[in-house]
Order: C-alpha cells, then sequence, then structure tokens
C-alpha cells in the first residue's frame, strides 16, 4: 500500500468528497478485515505517518453514529474485537469526529491508533496549556 502524509492530503483532496464521490465507499484495496456491515483498513494518509493507523468503516454510506442502524452497531463488536487482536493485546485508542466541522470525509469512520501517540499529544498540550 502506498501511504502520503496528512498534508499531501489536506493539499490534494478532491473538492466534493460527499457521498457522490466518497473515497471510503469507494476503498477496496486496503481492506484488513472485513465484517458484514464494516470494513478496517489501513489509513492511505496516516497521522505521524504511522503504520498502524487503521480505520473502521461503515460499508453503507453513513455520516454520523445515530445514523447507524441496530445490527451496524452490534456488528461493530466484531471491529473491536479485531482491533484488539490486531495491536496484540498493547494500548491503543481511537476516536472519530461526530460533527462535520473539522472533519475531512463526510463518511463515518473510527480511527484507532497507538496509546502512546495520543499520550504524547495531551502530554504536549498540558505542558503548551493549549487547552
Amino acid at each position: 500500500m502506498n501511504t502520503q502524509s496528512r498534508e499531501y492530503w489536506e493539499k490534494n483532496k478532491p473538492t466534493d468528497l460527499w457521498a457522490s464521490n466518497c473515497p471510503l465507499c469507494q476503498e477496496a484495496e486496503n481492506i484488513l478485515y472485513e465484517t458484514k456491515h464494516w470494513k478496517i483498513i489501513k489509513n492511505k494518509y496516516p497521522i505521524l505517518g504511522l503504520d498502524n493507523h487503521c480505520m473502521a468503516i461503515p460499508k453503507e454510506h453513513v455520516i454520523f453514529a445515530k445514523d447507524l442502524s441496530d445490527v451496524q452497531y452490534l456488528d461493530y463488536k466484531n471491529v473491536e474485537h479485531y482491533m484488539f487482536s490486531y495491536f496484540k493485546n498493547s494500548d491503543y485508542f481511537t476516536f472519530m469526529r461526530e460533527s462535520l466541522s473539522g472533519r475531512s470525509l463526510e463518511h463515518l469512520h473510527y480511527h484507532f491508533l497507538p496509546w502512546q501517540i495520543w499520550y504524547k499529544d495531551v502530554e504536549s498540550m498540558l505542558q503548551k496549556q493549549a487547552f
């Protein structure tokens, strides 16, 4: 898989990223694992260039978590089981943005990253009193 920097994504992303041209709906190359309703991929534009930056994406174009069906929510448990084994019991965290503000894509997606990355960023912000 070819990855690019986050800066590359921000500079070169298409102007129409919504449902009609959604790269996550079209993603078929970087799939690590699939369930009936989800696919897990390696991020093509990983934060800090991390190899193990993964994303869980509903197969159906869903914008907000509140719009997931009950069966999609139940199936998400399989995503968590897979990610637990993917990180081999080491600490990791997941996040997503529920509002569209600041999102790079309209399609709902959960990020999975090693814990140390988040911890270092938060520790750095606390030292700078950034929030």
